[in-house]
Order: C-alpha cells, then sequence, then structure tokens
C-alpha cells in the first residue's frame, strides 16, 4: 500500500522521465486522488510510454483548440477556460485524465465546468455558478500492483544522472564528508 503522497511522488517523477514539462508533471500528480485506482494508473503510465506529442495552441473563431500529449491537454484547456481563452476545444482526452482533472477543478472553484463531445473532440466551457458535480477528493492509501510500480519506476529513473567521477566532481551523489 502505498500514500497518496507517495503515488503523487512517482507520477512527479514518471512524467518528468517521460520528458513532460515540470510544470505540466507537477499538474498530472496534482491529480492523483483521482487517479488512485489501478486501472486509471496503468492508463496514465501507458500514455506517458507511448506518447511524446507537444503541446499546440490554435485559436480559431472564437475557440482555442488544443493538439498534442493525451495527459496534458485536458489539463492546458482548463487553465486556458479559467483565464478567460474559452471555449476551448480538445481532441478525445484519456477519459480518467479529463474525468481527474474536472473533478479537480470543480472542486477547487466549487463551481461546474461544463463540457460537451461534439465529434470533433471535446469542449470545455467558462465555469457556471452551478454546483460541482463531481464527487468529493478520494482518500486513503493505494494499491500498486508490483508490475505498475516498477514502469513508473523505470520511467523515474530516465531522470537519474549517470555515475561517473565527472558528475561527483560536479556535485552529484554523497561525498566522503556527507553525514546526514
Amino acid at each position: 500500500m502505498h500514500s497518496l503522497n507517495e503515488v503523487a511522488s512517482l507520477l512527479l517523477k514518471a512524467a518528468r522521465g517521460a520528458g513532460l514539462p515540470l510544470s505540466h508533471a507537477e499538474d498530472l500528480a496534482a491529480l492523483t486522488p483521482w487517479l488512485s485506482d489501478t486501472a486509471t494508473l496503468l492508463a496514465v503510465t501507458t500514455a506517458l510510454e507511448t506518447h511524446a506529442e507537444p503541446l499546440e495552441i490554435m485559436a480559431r473563431n472564437g475557440t482555442t483548440r488544443l493538439t498534442g500529449h493525451p495527459l496534458i491537454t485536458p489539463m492546458t484547456a482548463l487553465d486556458l477556460v479559467l483565464a478567460g481563452e474559452g471555449p476551448v476545444l480538445i481532441p478525445p482526452p484519456e477519459p480518467a485524465i479529463l474525468a481527474a482533472a474536472l473533478a479537480r477543478a470543480e472542486t477547487l472553484l466549487n463551481k461546474q465546468i461544463p463540457v460537451e463531445c461534439p465529434p470533433s473532440g471535446t469542449l470545455l466551457h467558462a465555469p457556471t455558478d452551478s454546483p460541482p458535480t463531481t464527487t468529493p477528493t478520494p482518500q486513503g492509501p493505494v494499491h500498486l500492483p508490483p508490475d505498475l510500480l516498477a514502469r513508473l519506476d523505470a520511467l523515474g529513473a530516465r531522470t537519474y544522472v549517470p555515475a561517473s567521477d565527472a558528475s561527483r566532481f560536479a556535485g552529484a551523489g554523497a561525498g566522503l564528508t556527507d553525514n546526514d
């Protein structure tokens, strides 16, 4: 069993190892309470392992369109909507990520964020004063199967600096005089 904080740290390191920018990796880690079931964490891990598309933002006819990594577009779309740049259209995202991002945003704002699903993707609108439609933040320990934990650790290990005399000379690792 792992705490939500441990899982968030694993997701942050895995996202950085997969090449996501720090801000997007932090956004993903912040969604941990809503991503804590095994099936959702498996989908997120698979997306981290298989996708590397950069984020592209285009504005046309009063609608902002996003394309790119399926873990980044829902969170960026919400940021744009909350900043008044909506409506925002994204390609069909990983459903669990969109649901988690919406749940987190609605919980923080205590407002509903309307969503439409036209054939071209998912359209997010500015928040309304209606109460949120999402459930409260889940709590408690998370069970990570050993194979999923190994996959997340492998992605996180991509951030490690290789051990060498040059890296140690530059300050990497614990030195002989470190006693903490």
